[in-house]
């Protein structure tokens, strides 16, 4: 679970890094693709979903499937929304693909905000 706040900053190569308790938490489970990130876009920022979220969302519309024909509708319109990307566990940095750039700018300072289940990342303003 994700919990708190910290301040990041992107870098000049378009990355950011996972501040360290995010990091535990991301990476701390044994799963296949363990190094593999969730992207989605959120207002003005974008959030964060380790391996093991989204195989419980895609897991519990699975089970809904069963019940209602328009639960695959629904996993095919979430999955259009997210970018899965690998983290360099070494640096614990990520390149935000090129869709999501224009919500946050090089040398922006950001929040990560801990969502329970994911983590959110908004730019600061600027004084």
């Amino acid at each position: 679970m994700f919990f708190g706040s910290y301040l990041g900053q992107i870098d000049r190569q378009k990355r950011i890094l996972i501040p360290s308790d995010f990091r535990k938490a991301l990476f701390e489970r044994e799963e296949p693709e363990k190094e593999t990130i969730f992207l989605k876009r959120f207002g003005e920022g974008i959030e964060i979903y380790p391996v093991w979220e989204m195989a419980s969302i895609y897991g519990e519309l699975q089970e809904k499937s069963i019940i209602e024909s328009t639960a695959r509708d629904e996993m095919i319109e979430i999955a259009k929304d997210f970018y899965g990307i690998k983290v360099d566990l070494a640096t614990g940095r990520f390149k935000i693909p090129e869709d999501l750039f224009g919500l946050l700018q090089l040398g922006q300072k950001v929040v990560f905000q801990g969502g329970g289940r994911f983590i959110r990342v908004i730019g600061v303003l600027k004084d």
